[in-house]
């Protein structure tokens, strides 16, 4: 019930009886593999980069 409360909350919902909206049936990437892996390889960089410039809070 509360995915629904904050779907009516930011006016995703009219009402918190209303049904979501279907997905689509099937999901086909378009992307090649090695685009794919050129940004999934640049996104993993960023986050090493940003865990190591975080600081420490424990």
């Amino acid at each position: 019930m509360a995915p629904r409360g904050a779907a009516l909350g930011v006016g995703l919902a009219p009402d918190l009886e209303a049904r979501p909206a279907e997905a689509p049936a099937r999901w086909t990437p378009r992307m090649d593999k090695a685009e794919r892996e050129r940004l999934l390889s640049g996104w993993r960089r960023a986050v090493k980069a940003a865990i190591i410039a975080a600081p420490n809070r424990a």
